[in-house]
């Protein structure tokens, strides 16, 4: 690939990761700041309907309800997981951009290793990692 299109998609990608992260963040402190207000209000409520936050937004007003079970079919849920699916996409495409095709993986000063090695390692720590945490999950370690 040549330098300056590598380049230009390494700063491309870059830019990509941090927007998709900072909507990321932002979702997750929407959902966060959204939970805590049903959970204050659940233990102030003394009535017996269900709590639910009133919001506007762009001259809209939207009440949010919370609920036990799902009463709607599967198609009409609405996932956030686009950002943290997008941020991950690009982190991984900049690792491989970065340090697997281009020379940023090796420092002979540390470790004189082969750079299929350290792609080795870099691709075991990745797995690993996703092991150690996946178990971790599954004990209820982590949450």
């Amino acid at each position: 690939m040549d330098f300056s299109i590598r380049e230009w998609l390494n700063l491309a990608l870059r830019w990509f990761h941090v927007f998709a992260g900072i909507m990321w963040v932002g979702q997750t402190y929407y959902f966060t700041w959204l939970d805590h207000q049903f959970v204050r209000m659940e233990k102030n409520a003394a009535e017996l309907k269900p709590p639910e936050v009133w919001m506007v937004h762009s001259g809209g007003f939207y009440s949010v309800e919370k609920k036990k079970s799902l009463g709607v079919s599967a198609n009409q849920v609405r996932w956030f997981r686009w950002e943290a699916l997008m941020t991950w996409l690009a982190g991984m495409m900049l690792l491989i951009l970065v340090y697997y095709w281009g020379s940023g993986l090796i420092d002979t000063d540390v470790a004189d290793i082969s750079k299929p090695m350290g792609i080795a390692i870099g691709i075991g720590s990745v797995v690993g990692g996703w092991l150690i945490y996946d178990f971790a999950v599954r004990l209820g370690l982590a949450k």
